[in-house]
């Protein structure tokens, strides 16, 4: 099963997330495989908007999902709604962090 963690749409705090993990976890009787939503979503926006989450969270939430299930979590990013200065660098930063190069 794939666990969409929601920290990124901010329904789940970083320090909550492994809690909610491990509740469903309990219930599955097959793998659990974590799904880790790289942007955050802008709060203040009238519509749904995400931009590049804090460099520190995305560093941690892929090292989380690992150790949890001891297999590469699946990350996702949404570029195209992420504000534009930072987005190349940050997709970059991403790229590295989830191919080790």
């Amino acid at each position: 099963m794939l666990f969409q963690n929601g920290i990124g749409a901010g329904e789940v705090t970083l320090a909550a997330g492994p809690a909610y993990r491990e509740a469903l976890r309990a219930r599955l009787s097959g793998p659990l495989d974590v799904v880790v939503e790289i942007p955050e979503s802008v709060p203040e926006a009238a519509e749904f908007l995400a931009r590049p989450a804090p460099l520190d969270r995305i560093r941690a939430q892929p090292a989380l999902a690992r150790r949890a299930t001891g297999r590469p979590p699946l990350c996702f990013s949404l570029p195209r709604l992420c504000y534009a200065p930072v987005r190349i660098r940050r997709c970059r930063i991403v790229l590295m962090l989830l191919t080790g190069r």
